[in-house]
């Protein structure tokens, strides 16, 4: 078997640290002159993800792995980051990337790859400067990603956010990766559409965002045209087969869970290749929690204040963590609709549901519709309102 090519590596700049096969391929003198034959042979424009691959030249593969949300995405991506090193030993490569100093799971690909796309594809950029920030982290993760890609292993990308980018964005993606000698697998874990829809939901409060739909002591009026409609991924899991076509692999998300060895485990399999680790270093942990059923209705009827009273779509990171942490001691069930929320939007569920066994098929649909019951204590909740509006009271003093 002849070995793999690699266009030129530049060496980190700037005292960026590099991982052990970057600075392997910088010694490599060889890498130079691969650069002619990468420049003639293997940029070729095909159409849309089609083959480049050149006779005597082993194709790398580029695995993305691109959610959906809610489906232990991020604890895919945390165990890939503290195992970079075995996953690189195994010869895939773990890309790591730089974030604003706010951003919490540093592992998450979707911010920088999309930062990329969406302006273009990847080049090389000048020497970061002191004059904006934003431009220095996108310099930065260009040259990042360049040596994702020029790197000799096999390369892995991982973002659930990455699911939601343009046809467009996805092209550039796999002409980038076309160039640079990579095969591409793409996977994705899908929730069914109504257990897909309540932890979106969740997680638009969670970030400050109100919903119509999600009511605190009793459901909203029976009014269908001033409620959201049900989150889903229907257009999204269209524009993927669209784009990646027999490239992409969908999976139901049941499928994973039933794994021995859990989601993460699941998503491990689909590299490919034997990993070298005990059973119990895959099992998932809880890295991005979820608000249970009391704290995502109260904070979203305090977004609902707080919007009315600023005229604003989402209130503000630093009062959004205030009413987060005033919700800890809120002990429920997790969060789901009520029946009556979902009479509201069941309509729109069913034409999810076609649409997405019509995309994917029943498999993907599954699912047994369960339901919160309404609220009748109130204490804990006073008492929870209680302590968010001191601790708002205490940040306005000292604003």
């Amino acid at each position: 078997m002849k070995p793999r090519f690699s266009p030129p590596v530049r060496r980190p700049i700037n005292g960026q640290q590099s991982h052990p096969e970057d600075e392997r391929m910088a010694a490599n003198p060889e890498c130079a002159s691969n650069a002619s034959f990468r420049l003639k042979h293997i940029r070729k424009q095909h159409h849309f993800f089609g083959q480049s691959k050149t006779a005597g030249t082993s194709m790398k593969t580029c695995y993305i792995h691109v959610g959906f949300h809610k489906t232990a995405s991020t604890s895919f991506q945390q165990f890939c980051g503290i195992h970079r090193d075995l996953l690189a030993e195994s010869g895939l490569y773990y890309p790591k990337f730089v974030y604003p100093p706010q951003k919490g799971n540093l592992w998450n690909h979707t911010g920088p790859i999309s930062m990329i796309y969406k302006r273009g594809r990847v080049k090389r950029s000048g020497h970061p400067s002191n004059s904006d920030d934003r431009k220095n982290l996108r310099a930065t993760n260009q040259k990042r990603h360049l040596q994702a890609l020029e790197q000799n292993k096999d390369l892995l990308i991982s973002g659930e956010g990455l699911s939601c980018l343009t046809h467009e964005c996805y092209r550039r993606l796999m002409e980038d990766l076309t160039d640079y000698g990579y095969d591409t697998k793409v996977f994705a874990l899908v929730r069914p559409p109504y257990s897909f829809a309540c932890s979106a939901l969740q997680e638009w409060i969670k970030g400050g965002r109100y919903s119509r739909l999600v009511g605190l002591k009793r459901s909203p009026k029976n009014n269908r045209s001033k409620i959201n409609d049900l989150p889903h991924r229907s257009e999204a899991i269209k524009t993927l087969q669209q784009s990646f076509g027999a490239k992409i692999q969908f999976y139901p998300f049941s499928k994973a869970l039933a794994h021995p060895k859990g989601p993460v485990g699941f998503c491990l399999d689909q590299l490919e290749r034997p990993l070298p680790w005990a059973s119990e270093q895959t099992d998932s942990a809880v890295h991005n929690p979820s608000l249970n059923n009391l704290q995502a209705r109260t904070i979203n009827h305090i977004i609902k204040e707080l919007r009315g009273q600023k005229n604003q779509s989402r209130c503000s990171k630093s009062e959004l963590k205030i009413i987060r942490e005033s919700m800890d001691k809120l002990e429920s069930e997790r969060f789901l609709l009520t029946e009556q929320e979902f009479s509201l939007i069941e309509h729109h569920y069913k034409q999810i549901k076609q649409d997405i066994e019509q995309l994917l098929g029943p498999s993907f649909t599954d699912e047994r519709l369960l339901f919160s019951s309404p609220i009748t204590e109130s204490d804990a909740i006073i008492d929870a309102l209680a302590r968010c509006s001191s601790l708002l009271i205490q940040q306005s003093r000292t604003a």
